[in-house]
């Protein structure tokens, strides 16, 4: 296998006295779609913050080809890591078509206007994410779901190597979260990105993901194949109710039963 592309090195978070996050490590390659599942308040949105650069661990680093993340400019770091978080910022006065192409800043010369590649390449990342059909649309007019879907194609437009998403499937119908999931499944195959992606929906299927990474209580309980860990009684004793598969052998896909 490769080399890491983004690792993260014995990191903690602490937050009023308490541990979010302990001594987590974690690789990433290119070209993998890594999982990361846990109970609320198990560590995993801090987790994919530290790794995209927009939180600073306590303790512990993040390397990015093994050099620290931490010494990137900001745009140097953009231009290599796009983040959709759980909560997008608050609607701004702009077009989806404005608000993608906004996204290409780290690509821009200073003090310069978007190119024409700029344009270009925020068209295609709105036609991959299924939102080219509003671009003139303000944000404010939106569904969670069509929100949702703008962001994910401003990471596109913002390019990179390393794709971050909190929950990206959050809002989406089951038609647009199937989409979703193919899309991911392109950029990991087609353009060797390195996915990383938060859920607490089992039922959308892990079996398709390269690696999974399950957080308890701030701590890594889990770093591998996603068939090598899930089973009845490891999501029983995380989640603390019964669950049953729902798909084919191997497929991933998990339901809670009745309490």
């Amino acid at each position: 296998m490769s080399a890491p592309l983004l690792e993260a090195s014995k990191v903690s978070v602490r937050r009023n006295g308490r541990a979010i996050l302990h001594a987590a490590s974690c690789a990433v390659h290119p070209g993998t779609h890594t999982v990361i599942i846990g109970p609320n308040g198990a560590g995993k949105s801090t987790l994919l913050k530290c790794l995209a650069g927009v939180l600073r661990p306590d303790e512990g680093s993040v390397l990015l080809d093994g050099k620290p993340l931490s010494t990137l400019a900001r745009r140097a770091a953009a231009q290599r890591i796009s983040y959709v978080p759980q909560q997008p910022e608050p609607d701004l006065p702009y077009t989806v078509g404005e608000f993608v192409l906004l996204a290409r800043y780290a690509r821009q010369a200073r003090w310069s206007g978007p190119t024409a590649a700029d344009e270009r390449a925020a068209t295609e990342a709105m036609q991959a994410a299924g939102v080219n059909e509003f671009r003139d649309r303000i944000l404010a007019t939106l569904s969670g779901g069509e929100s949702r879907r703008v962001h994910i194609a401003a990471a596109l437009a913002q390019g990179g190597d390393v794709m971050l998403l909190d929950e990206p499937a959050a809002h989406l119908d089951y038609r647009h979260q199937a989409e979703l999931h193919g899309l991911l499944r392109k950029l990991r195959d087609e353009r060797g990105l390195a996915v990383i992606t938060v859920s607490h929906d089992l039922h959308l299927g892990l079996g398709a993901a390269d690696r999974l990474i399950v957080l308890d209580e701030g701590s890594i309980i889990h770093d591998g194949p996603p068939r090598a860990w899930l089973n009845e009684d490891h999501l029983q004793a995380l989640y603390g109710v019964a669950f049953a598969e729902a798909g084919a052998p191997g497929s991933g896909q998990w339901v809670p039963l009745d309490a």
